[in-house]
């Protein structure tokens, strides 16, 4: 598996947000990302993913790299139950009737996303993007909307998949010390 950032440049109207940026995201693990409002934790997830265009350098990703995205704002359509937002393209199967129960999501799979609170939203949002099973989940405050409680959770579940499967994921979450016991690596955006 190949994700690596080769002298990022990145600018907004005059502002210079990268300068000769290089990240390797290739070893899996989990990356931790923390800094200010404004220091480039989302932008560089969105470069990541493959979502935001750079001004030089380059993003090198292998071919069969799959990505998936857990966003701070749930990216769910509102016209579908959440079983149709998380089961679109993948099969119900056991793997996937694990991630439900373990995120305490079974009994909302009829609903839609307007009848669900904020961390049952997150939650859904989370199961779709770990039903596509990919390589690569990157999450922009992934648990922001959860308890404290139901925020351990989850990052057990990740973790628990990771040590499972080559997996990697980038993580923003302002709450350091919650994720900090499961950081690989921690980058500090200034």
């Amino acid at each position: 598996m190949h994700l690596e950032l080769k002298n990022i440049h990145k600018t907004f109207d005059k502002h210079v947000l990268f300068q000769n940026l290089n990240f390797n995201f290739s070893y899996c693990g989990f990356y931790f990302i923390s800094g200010s409002s404004g220091s480039g934790k989302s932008t560089l997830l969105n470069i990541l993913a493959g979502y935001e265009d750079v001004d030089n350098g380059e993003r090198c990703i292998d071919s069969d790299v799959s990505i998936a995205c857990i966003f701070q704002n749930y990216e769910l359509i509102d016209e579908l139950t959440v079983q149709e937002n998380i089961i679109m393209i993948h099969d119900e199967n056991e793997y996937c009737t694990d991630i439900l129960q373990q995120l305490n999501i079974t009994d909302l799979l009829s609903r839609y996303p307007k009848e669900l609170s904020q961390g049952q939203r997150q939650r859904v949002g989370i199961a779709r993007a770990l039903f596509c099973q990919p390589q690569i989940i990157i999450c922009d405050e992934a648990t922001s909307a959860l308890d404290v409680t139901v925020q351990k959770k989850v990052l057990d579940l990740l973790m628990n998949l990771q040590e499972n499967k080559k997996l990697s994921y980038v993580f923003i979450c302002h709450n350091l010390a919650l994720v900090q016991q499961f950081c690989d690596r921690v980058i500090v955006m200034k």
